[in-house]
């Protein structure tokens, strides 16, 4: 199986190049130009392996050339540090994924893992000098960055836009700083920020100073998240939740677009997902392309959270290659993207997404934090705002439509994140420190906050100031 970039129609790559790389040298992501597909035999037993060993089995397919024992080591490793356990029943034919009970206490911090545990093993398959240093601009994927290579060695630079980052966020990435692993507030906006970044990692990198895209579009991230499906899948079959075959509706807290394009992946390679539903905030514009098929940012909000609302989508690019398969295509929007930030609509793309079982739902607040409060009040489930999204996302679906197929929804984040958010779900009137806030949580909703929350220092902003976006160009040329 070789790889495609999103913009090259001609050049091919190894499994080990994608993710050695990241980025194409043209700027573009890389995608398999084909991808397996699982017999119902071999999804069916699945059910019988542990998950480590699910998702070790689906790699195999996903990344070709990477040894069995790297495969083996890296999931294992991963596995231990930010496993997943099995899915919270709900409601009768509902359950909860809950994917945050990593070092960062959010879904990327296991794919995240497996990438850095894969990328000594991809640098020297793809004739490079060394491991390379990563570039990471993601408000939760570069935290997860900055563990996951903590726990691994190497260097990694996470970089976080200034007037969008919450300060806990940036707190929670300067905790993670060590010898070779920083995290920079840029006085820059997202958009404007990775792309620049993303220009910079392409033109500096070379087999003798190395550096890696490790963002959610990086191949290894998105094969390990596209494995997760699976091992979920495989836990439900299991545990006799569902039937071998029965199909599942994904519900995803949607932003970037990354959750979404694993789970067209893993569907796509064989796994039986029904729908899949992409709960989005209210400024999202992911909801008008799914059902247009154009690109057109609405106003962003003031309390919207980044992760969940971009006005360009990252991994908007490589959802387009995936629905066409045309780089020639996927290069002329992207190009397009850039320049004006938005793309016209296209009814063949729309088509396509409603063939794949993708539906959209815009959330406003008010009907995120009921879904919140009746998780609490019903069921004694604390959840973050991007769990609130999706369950209020199923419920709208539900009422439309009366589908009564089982429904798998993905808790994305942990809730001790969100203090604000959830202790007003919780039926609290809280006002107090970060600390006080943690401890509110605990006591009432008999759960105990991550250590890693635990441990920062109390209240306070962040310490580090935002650097110009030059000093950050800067850094960059010093580590490749």
């Amino acid at each position: 199986m070789l790889f495609c970039s999103t913009r090259d129609p001609v050049a091919r790559y190894s499994a080990a190049q994608a993710v050695a790389c990241g980025l194409s040298p043209e700027g573009g992501r890389f995608f398999p130009e084909t991808l397996p597909v699982f017999s119902f035999d071999r999804i069916l037993a699945m059910a019988a392996m542990r998950g480590p060993r699910v998702m070790q089995t689906v790699l195999a397919e996903l990344l070709p050339g990477f040894a069995e024992s790297a495969l083996q080591e890296a999931v294992a490793a991963a596995w231990e540090t930010a496993g997943d356990p099995p899915p919270r029943p709900v409601r009768p034919g509902i359950w909860s994924a809950e994917l945050f009970f990593g070092p960062t206490g959010t879904l990327h911090d296991l794919p995240m893992q497996v990438l850095v545990r894969l990328l000594p093993h991809a640098a020297k398959a793809a004739g490079l000098s060394e491991t390379p240093a990563a570039l990471c601009a993601s408000v939760d994927a570069g935290r997860a960055a900055l563990a996951a290579f903590a726990e691994e060695g190497g260097s990694v630079l996470a970089f976080f836009a200034e007037e969008e980052t919450p300060s806990l966020t940036r707190r929670q990435a300067e905790a993670l700083q060590d010898e070779g692993r920083r995290a920079l507030t840029v006085q820059a906006g997202w958009d404007e920020l990775r792309a620049r970044v993303e220009k910079q990692c392409v033109r500096q990198t070379s087999p003798e100073r190395p550096l890696v895209w490790a963002g959610p579009d990086n191949w290894a991230w998105l094969a390990a998240q596209t494995a997760r499906y699976f091992v979920l899948y495989a836990g439900l079959v299991r545990a006799e939740a569902l039937e071998g075959g029965e199909p599942v509706n994904l519900v995803l807290p949607c932003g970037g677009g990354h959750q979404l394009l694993a789970a067209l992946t893993a569907k796509a390679c064989g796994l039986p997902v029904g729908k899949i539903l992409c709960a989005c905030q209210a400024d999202s514009a992911l909801p008008h392309f799914v059902q247009t098929g154009g690109w057109a940012p609405r106003a962003r909000e003031s309390a919207c959270d980044p992760s969940l609302s971009p006005r360009i989508a990252p991994g908007l690019e490589q959802l387009l290659f995936f629905l066409t398969r045309d780089a020639a295509s996927t290069a002329e929007k992207a190009a397009l993207l850039k320049q004006t930030g938005t793309l016209p609509s296209d009814p063949a793309w729309a088509r396509a997404m409603e063939e794949a079982g993708v539906r959209a739902f815009l959330i406003d607040g008010q009907r995120r934090e009921r879904a919140m409060e009746d998780l609490w009040q019903g069921r004694g489930v604390l959840t973050a705002p991007h769990t609130g999204l999706a369950a209020a996302a199923l419920r709208q679906y539900a009422a439309l439509t009366g589908d009564k197929t089982p429904a798998l929804w993905m808790a994305t984040a942990s809730p001790f994140l969100f203090p604000e958010e959830v202790l007003p779900a919780m039926g609290l009137d809280f006002d107090g420190n970060d600390r006080q806030r943690l401890e509110a949580m605990e006591i009432v909703g008999g759960q105990s906050a991550p250590a890693f929350l635990k441990a920062l220092p109390d209240g306070g902003e962040d310490s580090g100031s935002a650097v110009p976006p030059e000093a950050l160009y800067k850094i960059i040329s010093e580590l490749s």
